[in-house]
């Protein structure tokens, strides 16, 4: 059996993962990074135990969707194919841009593999998984405070988990003064900023913010995935306008708050579609190399904000 987890959203994706184990106890456990070889991976599908050990094998941002040449495709596939059936094989990866040319290997996965796809989740489906993982912990939390918790923090499953738990593991009856103690300061508004700065085109402010949250900690995938966001969103809007959808029907089809619809529309308005499609051919053009270690990230995402902002 073989899985592929795609999407961004990395907690519903380890989550299916611990899913998948607890349903095969007696499984060995073999887990590997983005910086696993080649080699080690046909090998490890390709063995059979000489004890007849069941295994599950774990690629984790699984590299080789992008960056393997034909002949490491074709022999991964094969492999597959060819593998024992006391091996269960998860490659997990973010959403490959649906800009991406499509390789043998990543069409074998969605054709051969149990595919399922985990993106970032609406505020309102956010809500409900950290009021479920509240009352699975035996803890309580009012509908204002979950709102007031909410706010607080990055629209981010995993964060809301970890904070969650935090919470839980000081008082069961979780509180507001709780939350002002015990929850981390994030910085919502510079993250806010930079993509207000992108739509307003204003040079300054954006790369101010930029370099403000690069010294934060802050990754360029996260900038090229909230800019990429945001220019897919705006030819969705384009596309359902010409439908003769107006602002309340889009948000409704697209689950976003009418203000990103506004919003997005305004920045469609401002530059015209066709810019917007030329910026999403290029960003996902320099997300690829930098996937495929033929460009350097920071390099190439500063490349496209000079080329979108100045030109």
């Amino acid at each position: 059996m073989i899985y592929y987890l795609f999407g961004n959203e990395n907690y519903l994706i380890d989550q299916k993962i611990q899913e998948i184990i607890s349903q095969n106890p007696e499984n060995l456990i073999l887990k590997f990074n983005s910086e696993v070889k080649i080699n080690d991976v046909i090998n490890q599908i390709s063995t059979f135990s000489l004890f007849d050990t069941n295994k599950i094998l774990i690629f984790n941002n699984f590299p080789f969707l992008l960056k393997a040449n034909e002949n490491e495709k074709e022999a991964i596939i094969d492999a597959l194919n060819f593998k024992p059936n006391s091996t269960l094989v998860i490659f997990t990866s973010e959403k490959i841009n649906e800009k991406t040319k499509y390789n043998d290997l990543l069409n074998f996965l969605k054709s051969k593999a149990i595919c399922f796809e985990y993106n970032e989740l609406s505020d309102k489906e956010i809500a409900i998984e950290a009021r479920e993982k509240i009352n699975k912990l035996g803890a309580s939390i009012s509908e204002i405070d979950l709102f007031y918790f909410l706010s607080k923090i990055p629209n981010k499953l995993s964060i809301v988990m970890q904070e969650i738990e935090k919470l839980v593991s000081l008082d069961l009856n979780i509180s507001r003064t709780n939350i002002d103690d015990l929850v981390q300061k994030y910085d919502l508004s510079s993250a806010f900023d930079f993509i207000n700065s992108f739509h307003d085109r204003n040079v300054e402010l954006l790369f101010k913010t930029y370099y403000e949250k690069l010294a934060q900690g802050e990754t360029i995938q996260n900038f090229i995935n909230q800019i990429t966001n945001v220019l897919e969103i705006c030819s969705r809007i384009y596309s359902l306008k010409k439908l003769n959808y107006d602002d309340k029907k889009i948000s409704e089809t697209l689950n976003k708050h009418i203000f990103v619809v506004k919003k997005n529309s305004q920045f469609l308005n401002a530059i015209g579609y066709l810019k917007i499609q030329k910026y999403l051919d290029l960003i996902c053009e320099i997300d690829s190399k930098i996937k495929s270690g033929v460009l350097d990230d920071r390099i190439g995402f500063e490349r496209f904000l000079l080329e979108t902002l100045i030109n």
